[in-house]
């Protein structure tokens, strides 16, 4: 802050965002129990699709939170929809294709993602899944993920970077299984920040 700023009316600004995250996080969440209803996809099929979601995250190298955005999608949509095995990974590339859209200010093209299924889908199908997708969720994209309630505690425990990471690679890892959908984000970030901080400070006391 510049010297003679007033810190309060930034310290109540930040306080009504988190609020307002807090009060919405339930908005966009997606049923936990959605993979009953599914009669030709289950948890281990979605777990090989989040899998490669995450490797493509990774080659792209998009921003943390273009992750879980496309993740929120591909649950939502399976949430009221119902998929067949062919059309597994067309909902990972059109979830992708929008949070990437939505997130990233150079975001991959069509023709980059259907290189990324190794020409699995033409751009006509994806446009199309992508254009489904938009319109069972309302086109609703935004969402108060576990990452950005992460940022948030983070900054307020005071973490340093190896909690962080520790903490973000955790939330990682559950969203590779659906029926976490039943903790809100923030709990999920809490305690992902919880048990980093935990194995953070059980490694220094050792050394």
């Amino acid at each position: 802050l510049e010297r003679g700023v007033d810190p309060q009316p930034l310290r109540k600004k930040i306080a009504d965002i988190t609020n307002h995250m807090q009060a919405t996080e339930r908005d966009t969440q997606p049923d936990p129990s959605y993979m009953k209803r599914q009669t030709q996809v289950n948890e281990n099929v979605r777990a090989i699709l989040i899998d490669w979601v995450l490797q493509v995250h990774g080659k792209f190298k998009l921003l943390p939170e273009t992750l879980f955005i496309a993740v929120n999608l591909v649950d939502r949509f399976m949430s009221l929809h119902r998929i067949s095995k062919d059309e597994v990974q067309l909902v990972g590339v059109a979830a992708m294709l929008i949070a990437t859209k939505y997130e990233e200010i150079y975001p991959p093209t069509v023709k980059d993602f259907i290189f990324m299924s190794k020409n699995a889908y033409s751009k006509a199908q994806i446009l199309d899944m992508e254009m489904q997708i938009l319109s069972c969720i309302e086109f609703q994209i935004c969402e108060t993920s576990s990452y950005r309630f992460l940022e948030r505690y983070s900054k307020i425990a005071k973490a340093d970077s190896v909690v962080f990471y520790l903490a973000q690679y955790l939330l990682e890892l559950a969203l590779l299984d659906s029926k976490m959908n039943q903790y809100p984000p923030s709990l999920q970030a809490s305690s992902a920040l919880y048990v980093a901080m935990r194995v953070s400070m059980a490694d220094t006391l050792q050394r």
